[in-house]
């Protein structure tokens, strides 16, 4: 039995280039936790890392009095919080 078609057409994603060890501890660090993933597992693990980087990076304010109320909200709740 033939597979069914998906009605949303896929658009192809590439991501070439070369990685060095050892010249910087971040992309070392990038490169080991590749290794560790399961085969046919790196590209929807790189990805998904891709979408909540830039969901992160769209949550990042440079409000200064923002960020001063989020530490006190974040204050608030530490402060609130009881562990019996």
């Amino acid at each position: 039995m033939a597979r069914p078609k998906d009605n949303i057409r896929s658009v192809r994603v590439r991501l070439d280039g070369y990685l060095k060890p050892g010249t910087d501890p971040e992309v070392d660090r990038v490169l080991m936790w590749l290794a560790s993933l399961p085969p046919r597992t790196k590209f929807p693990a790189v990805i998904a890392r891709l979408i909540v980087g830039g969901v992160v990076e769209s949550m990042v304010v440079d409000d200064e009095a923002m960020i001063r109320e989020q530490v006190q909200a974040a204050k608030d709740i530490m402060a609130n919080f009881v562990v019996e």
